[in-house]
């Protein structure tokens, strides 16, 4: 159909003057078969077919150039307005008045078939904003898509924001949206844009569920992840102290039969490990104010290629690391972290891993980044664990025994270890092991959308020894 304002002039012109033109010549010409009765269903159907295609406006004029026509050439006196025949008289008329008629009732047709267009467009926007509103975890975006979608079926004539309101006490987000000066609105777009701000208020509202759902996590995390650090003192210091206690023994003990450089390394011993019992007795601290107030962790940015160096010292303590081989699948990353925390978590997993092993098994930690994630896979060659345990050896003091493939400790390493990278926003969990490993645990931390450097392996010799 043709709208007002994009109908060209010659094609208004063609309707209003060149169909009655072309029927009133042919009314002229002495045709046999073209009778009166044959004219005026001519006119009457151009009428209808411009009442159709047309504004109310041409069907009026081509309607009253229809009239003119007929009575012009088709009535007597010829070429004069007046109707000497009152049967001829009746005739126009009913042709004027059916011919208003038409044009009425097309123009309401006409108007309700584009009412249904633009709902029908409506609700297809309707339903590709709502797909896009489910990948969409705040609210920032939100008004932008709405007139990336809404734009062009309101003319551009709406700005969309969301604004502030009071409710119950609460400020909560509502869509909100003002008319550009002069835009004339539509009977159907108040439905329209009240539809809409339900559906970005039902959108709004699972985002505060979710983020309330994600935050009491958070705090469940910490809380765990708390409780988990606690409960580990007797077994995460029980090395430094050994090691500490011997040293001093032995300088006690045997001071008159060791030699100078015996003496420095035992005391070096005794220092190094203080100096972690300190580190992590802070770490303790620290992490008992967690739940008690609202201070956040102390993140700090930090490579991993330097977290990875420290875990393996502390592991060439009681492992022979060499069977520890490190791949990367891309570059190391800097991250926005607790670096302590980290640590912590990737020595327990990797400990585990070692310990799981035989003697001669190998343990590869696999980097490597995806969708805004970077992925830690600790893969052993131990026994294995079956599917039914993955999920249970993260619960705390939950310890599985397989015959003698498995030294019993206490139920806390990877319990900590979760706790740690949840409460930084990952995760850890057991997937399948590549081959030819049987074990495989995913360490998940999320990466800063900006970074104040990177750490690239390619740059550093040291690494190439570890894969």
């Amino acid at each position: 159909m043709v709208s007002n304002s994009a109908m060209p002039l010659s094609l208004r012109l063609g309707f209003i003057l060149g169909l009655p033109g072309l029927v009133t010549i042919l009314g002229a010409l002495p045709l046999p078969f073209v009778t009166t009765s044959t004219l005026l269903l001519l006119y009457q159907c151009i009428v209808l077919y411009v009442a159709l295609t047309a504004d109310q406006r041409t069907v009026l004029l081509s309607t009253l150039c229809c009239f003119f026509g007929f009575a012009l050439l088709q009535t007597l006196p010829m070429i004069d307005l007046g109707i000497s025949a009152p049967e001829e008289t009746l005739t126009a008329v009913l042709f004027v008045v059916i011919g208003l008629l038409a044009a009425t009732i097309a123009t309401r047709l006409r108007s309700q078939f584009a009412s249904l267009q633009e709902q029908k467009e409506f609700l297809h926007q309707q339903l590709e904003l709502s797909q896009e509103l489910y990948q969409v975890d705040d609210a920032s975006p939100i008004p932008a898509l709405i007139t990336r979608h809404f734009g062009p079926l309101f003319n551009h004539a709406i700005r969309f924001h969301l604004g502030n309101i009071e409710q119950g006490g609460k400020a909560r987000q509502q869509l909100s949206w003002d008319f550009l000066p002069g835009t004339v609105l539509k009977p159907a777009w108040t439905q329209m844009l009240a539809s809409l701000r339900e559906q970005i208020q039902g959108t709004l509202m699972q985002q505060a569920a979710e983020q309330a759902r994600k935050e009491a996590e958070r705090r469940s995390d910490e809380d765990k992840l708390r409780t988990s650090l606690l409960s580990s003192v007797s077994h995460d210091l029980k090395t430094p102290l050994v090691t500490m206690l011997g040293a001093a023994t032995s300088l006690r003990d045997l001071r008159a039969d060791l030699r100078g450089e015996d003496a420095d390394e035992l005391l070096s011993s005794i220092i190094a490990e203080c100096e972690r019992l300190e580190a992590y007795i802070q770490n303790l601290l620290e992490m008992t104010r967690l739940g008690h107030s609202k201070l956040p962790l102390v993140l700090d940015w930090v490579s991993l290629e330097e977290i990875y160096h420290i875990v393996e010292k502390r592991l060439s303590r009681q492992h022979q690391t060499e069977r520890l081989h490190l791949e990367l699948v891309s570059e190391l990353p800097v991250l926005h972290v607790h670096a302590a925390l980290v640590e912590q978590g990737l020595f327990n997993a990797v400990d585990n891993a070692l310990k799981a092993s035989r003697p001669n098994g190998q343990v590869l930690l696999q980097v490597r980044r995806e969708e805004g994630m970077m992925h830690m896979l600790v893969c052993d060659q131990g026994p294995g664990l079956p599917a039914s345990e993955w999920e249970r050896v993260f619960n705390p003091f939950y310890t599985f025994s397989l015959g003698d493939c498995y030294d019993k400790g206490t139920g806390l390493g990877l319990s900590i270890c979760r706790s740690i990278f949840r409460v930084h926003g990952g995760d850890a969990r057991i997937i399948d092991a590549p081959a030819p490993y049987r074990h495989c645990l995913c360490l998940s931390l999320p990466l800063p959308d900006s970074t104040p450097q990177t750490t690239d392996h390619d740059d550093d010799d040291d690494d190439s020894s570890h894969r």
